[in-house]
C-alpha cells in the first residue's frame, strides 16, 4: 500500500464514531450517472447511506470503531459506484483529528 505524504485535505471528516456521520434515518434515493451517459436510481439505506452521503460532501478518515471499508465495498461491487481510496502516512504524535497530542 502506497501512502501519500502530507496531511489529508482541510475539509476531511475525521469520524471517531458512527454518530459523526449524522443520523441513520431510513433510506435515500441517489441518481448514479455512468460514464456511458446512462442514469440509474439507487435506493441505499443505513450505514451505507451515511457513508455515501459523507463521501459525496468531503473526504472521510475513519477510526477503527467505525470502519467504512465494508460499506465502500458494497457501494462499489453491488451498486457500481467508483470510490477512490487514498492512504495518508500517520504522523508520529498526531491523533486522528490532525491535532498534536
Amino acid at each position: 500500500m502506497a501512502y501519500i505524504q502530507g496531511r489529508p485535505p482541510a475539509n476531511t471528516l475525521f469520524a471517531h464514531r458512527w454518530g459523526d456521520f449524522g443520523p441513520e434515518l431510513g433510506s435515500a434515493v441517489f441518481i448514479h450517472h455512468t460514464s456511458d451517459g446512462k442514469s440509474h436510481s439507487l435506493v441505499i439505506e443505513g450505514r451505507r447511506r451515511q457513508v455515501l452521503e459523507a463521501l459525496i460532501h468531503r473526504p472521510v478518515c475513519s477510526a477503527s470503531r467505525c470502519r467504512i471499508s465494508e460499506a465502500k465495498r458494497v457501494l462499489a461491487k453491488e451498486y457500481g459506484l467508483e470510490i477512490e481510496t487514498r492512504y495518508y502516512q500517520p504522523e508520529k504524535g498526531v491523533n486522528i483529528s490532525g491535532s498534536t497530542s
